[in-house]
């Protein structure tokens, strides 16, 4: 009886044991999964990056200036010269054109920039001369440089060169490429009569053979304190003979003239007016036996070339 006390005490104790040990045993924590949380976006507005525009230059208003419109004898063609300047840059542009078959030549088409030098200019074309035939136009260069006295003006009969350009092929053919102040067709423009300087000879040019003959200028007396020049050489209706004016002055004002007579045929020279203070100048020999003069006055006055007579012109 006792043996079977002691088994049942043994078995309550253990039971008790157990019971303790589970009872005393730290308990296993739960562990919670958290739902993942919203992504939260920062709050914040973003510097605008700054882009740099490329530096544009303003390109300069064109200024178009027409320097020359001129229309052939017969109305056929029509010749334009313009000058187009876009700051310092200057572009010349020179064209003939016709209506009947739309046909334009550009003669030339220069640019350049501004000299710096306003003395030393620049050169430009101008129409010279329409050929009777209308096949040709005769141009010639002039310069804006110059000061002031023996400039721009001391070519207004005269160029710097001259070309012919042919109306039908577009071609241009150089007829003198050095200058003079003074250039004039004979009637039939067979012949070209120049004066190469203020003061040169005058030369009489054959355009078909390139034949060339130099007149000496005839020996004047010096006059203190004027300057000489070479002007106003005109041709005879009929073509044999010339007229020149050999004077003395300042700056484009003449007080002395004399008048020269050519005869081409013996190259003898003749003076039909001498020292004279009323500054005749010809303007016009369509007459064979009178010459049209104007004195400083700009008065009109017949020259008779054979017998040297000066009357008033009459209206």
């Amino acid at each position: 009886m006792t043996t079977q006390y002691q088994q049942r005490q043994l078995v309550l104790i253990s039971l008790l044991l157990i019971f303790f040990v589970s009872c005393t045993s730290a308990p296993t924590p739960t562990v919670e999964t958290a739902e993942p949380s919203a992504t939260v976006k920062p709050n914040f507005t973003p510097t605008p990056s700054i882009t740099k525009t490329p530096y544009q230059t303003r390109t300069p208003k064109a200024d178009i200036t027409i320097l020359e419109e001129s229309t052939s004898p017969d109305g056929v063609w029509t010749a334009m010269i313009t000058r187009t300047i876009r700051g310092k840059n200057y572009n010349l542009h020179f064209e003939v054109q016709t209506k009947q078959n739309n046909q334009t030549w550009v003669v030339e088409n220069l640019d350049f920039t501004e000299p710096e030098n306003p003395l030393e200019g620049y050169k430009y074309p101008f129409v010279f001369k329409w050929s009777s035939d209308g096949k040709s136009l005769y141009y010639s260069h002039r310069s804006t440089g110059g000061d002031g006295c023996y400039g721009s003006s001391m070519f207004n009969f005269g160029g710097l060169d001259l070309i012919r350009f042919d109306l039908s092929s577009g071609d241009a053919v150089t007829i003198r490429d050095d200058w003079a102040t003074w250039m004039v067709f004979s009637p039939d423009e067979t012949k070209l009569a120049y004066i190469s300087n203020w003061d040169g000879n005058v030369n009489v040019l054959e355009l078909g053979s390139n034949k060339e003959l130099a007149l000496l200028l005839p020996s004047i007396p010096d006059e203190y304190g004027l300057v000489n020049s070479v002007e106003y050489a005109i041709w005879s209706p009929d073509g044999r003979a010339l007229i020149y004016a050999y004077m003395w002055g300042s700056c484009g004002d003449y007080f002395l003239s004399y008048l020269i007579h050519v005869n081409l045929d013996t190259q003898k020279q003749t003076f039909l007016v001498e020292r004279d203070e009323h500054g005749y100048i010809p303007i016009e020999w369509n007459i064979q036996d009178k010459i049209v003069l104007k004195d400083n006055d700009d008065n009109l006055w017949w020259l008779n070339p054979t017998t040297k007579e000066i009357v008033p012109a009459q209206p």
